[in-house]
């Protein structure tokens, strides 16, 4: 069965839904945060995935809700990332494996949460990432946005602090600045992404694999 609107903060939108509630004490906990192009999206609309994680995998899932762009910027988002998960880590313990998964903008925000706190030598208490069809370099996707003719409505350049920005939030740049210890640090990491997408080009994921693969 699920938990709903579970707090891991005092925001309104500082809230998860869990399913696999009454997963074994050994069992994985997958921690999802979904997209939305860091406008919009909520937790409820990911039921049907997180339910059918917990049951297909014997899992416990948790999927997110987090501040999105005006209330909260890129940073904000990821500190909210950050907390969730260290809310987590402490309401599940330290002998459950716990898995960040995230889809698409919230691909991107979680892989940019774990690059950042190994940047800072702060370990993120996870044991494994997975991103789904993620955006890994902001100004290539501004340039893919803009070709397609929508970057001015995106909420993608204003969340991320306007163009000057864009480096310090791509995952792939950040990762170029990690130390070889920082990297050693990180948690296995799993990149999936559909070579048709047409929404997050494929290069987005494979330009961050090369980038890990070369650290």
């Amino acid at each position: 069965h699920a938990e709903r609107d579970v707090k891991y903060g005092l925001l309104q939108r500082q809230m998860w839904e869990m399913y696999g509630v009454d997963a074994g004490a050994d069992a994985l906990v997958i921690f999802f945060v979904p997209g939305g192009a860091w406008g919009s999206g909520t937790k409820f609309i990911y039921r049907l995935v997180g339910h059918h994680l917990a049951s297909t995998l014997g899992c416990t899932c948790c999927v997110m809700n987090y501040r999105v762009y005006p209330s909260g910027a890129i940073p904000e988002q990821v500190d909210d990332v950050c907390q969730a998960v260290r809310f987590a880590r402490q309401r599940f313990g330290e002998r459950r494996q716990l898995c960040l998964l995230g889809h698409s903008s919230g691909a991107h925000v979680a892989a940019l949460a774990l690059l950042c706190s190994a940047l800072q030598d702060v370990h993120l208490c996870i044991d494994s990432f997975c991103g789904i069809s993620g955006v890994y370099d902001i100004e290539e996707h501004f340039e893919f946005e803009r070709q397609r003719g929508v970057h001015e409505v995106s909420p993608m350049q204003p969340a991320a602090g306007g163009r000057d920005n864009f480096s310090a939030v791509s995952p792939t740049k950040v990762a170029t600045t990690l130390s070889s210890v920082q990297t050693s640090h990180l948690p296995p990491v799993l990149l999936l992404h559909g070579r048709g997408d047409s929404t997050v080009p494929f290069a987005s994921s494979l330009g961050l694999a090369e980038v890990l693969r070369g650290q």
